[in-house]
């Protein structure tokens, strides 16, 4: 069984790598098949550098970049669309 994990971001640079923490060790327990999908709205500080950084390192972490700002709820569509778990 894999499972997705879809996770809208705006500007949380500060929040990733805690959140990643927390969910890996979660998801780690329950099974190796998963990908954490981050659909990201343009931010205005270093949330796409870090998401990228963290995804060099763990290939079950995958971004989507929106082109504009379109919000939480079209950001989290997105990242259904895209996930195959």
């Amino acid at each position: 069984m894999k499972i997705s994990v879809v996770v809208p971001v705006y500007n949380e640079e500060v929040s990733i790598e805690p959140f990643l923490d927390r969910t890996i060790n979660v998801l780690n327990q329950i099974t190796s098949e998963y990908e954490i999908i981050f659909s990201l709205d343009p931010s205005t500080d270093k949330t796409e550098e870090k998401l990228i950084n963290l995804a060099s390192r763990n290939q079950n972490i995958k971004i989507i970049t929106l082109s504009r700002r379109f919000g939480q709820p079209a950001a989290t569509i997105a990242g259904i669309n895209y996930s195959s778990g």
